[in-house]
């Protein structure tokens, strides 16, 4: 009597396995279809807004710049400054001499940044090629397009797409590498 109650249990138990299962892949291969087109269309398709013809990560990166306005370049400020202070709390830069060698580079472009953001230290930082250049062409513009990339970027890497194209590139790839 002890076995047929178990069998029963055991049978109960395995068709709602299977059941829960049936159910879990079908929602998976919804995610890997719509995120992944989400994915590609943010990162390949390009599209014009306002005249701007470029791709939808970099037309959510423009529109957050425009709407930060005057104040991008304190806010990329303060993201130097996060990211030079986060070793330093975290003690990272003890773990290696890399990474302390990359900390005292953090701290070095801390205090460039501060200077230019506040318009004071050497005239040198302040000419085209240098200051302008590192500052407002460089770090302003990857200080949004960075995150928003990265956010855009799980969408490719996270629901499958890169293993799918993977298992068919790999008889490509692995003679070439």
């Amino acid at each position: 009597m002890h076995h047929t109650v178990l069998c029963i249990h055991l049978n109960k138990g395995v068709a709602l396995m299977n059941q829960y299962h049936s159910n879990a892949q079908q929602p998976s291969a919804w995610r890997f279809f719509v995120y992944s087109l989400v994915g590609i269309l943010c990162f390949f398709i390009p599209f014009t807004i306002n005249g701007n013809n470029t791709i939808f990560v970099d037309h959510v990166h423009l529109a957050i710049r425009s709407i930060i306005g005057p104040l991008m370049p304190y806010v990329a400020l303060i993201m130097i400054l996060i990211g030079t202070a986060l070793p330093i709390v975290r003690r990272t830069f003890m773990t290696s001499i890399t990474n302390l060698v990359i900390t005292l580079f953090k701290v070095a472009g801390a205090m460039i940044g501060i200077m230019y953001v506040f318009k004071f230290g050497p005239s040198i930082l302040f000419k085209a090629n240098y200051g302008p250049f590192l500052f407002e062409k460089l770090m302003m513009p990857l200080s949004i397009l960075i995150p928003v990339g990265a956010i855009a970027l799980s969408l490719l890497v996270g629901y499958g797409l890169l293993e799918f194209v993977g298992v068919y590139m790999e008889p490509i790839m692995r003679p070439i590498f």
